[in-house]
């Protein structure tokens, strides 16, 4: 299938926003804390925003491509 390159991209991201949003909401750190891994960076309010599009976005990508493989089957 044409499509299926797709799934290792799809995968680290679902894998991706897991962890940073586990980073934002459970260990209280911010974005740049995650992403760099230094400490030291204050968060801001925008972040608990932009983690909770981020973990929709990707199950929302994961849903879509699981139901265009169901389409094409």
């Amino acid at each position: 299938m044409f499509i299926l390159p797709i799934v290792p991209v799809l995968l680290w991201q679902v894998w991706f926003s897991l962890g940073f949003a586990y980073g934002v909401f459970v260990s209280g750190s911010s974005a740049c804390t995650i992403l760099e891994g230094a400490p030291g960076y204050a968060m801001s309010e925008e972040e608990t925003f932009f983690a909770l599009l981020w973990l929709a976005m990707s199950f929302f990508a994961l849903g879509g491509f699981a139901a265009l493989l169901m389409r094409r089957r």
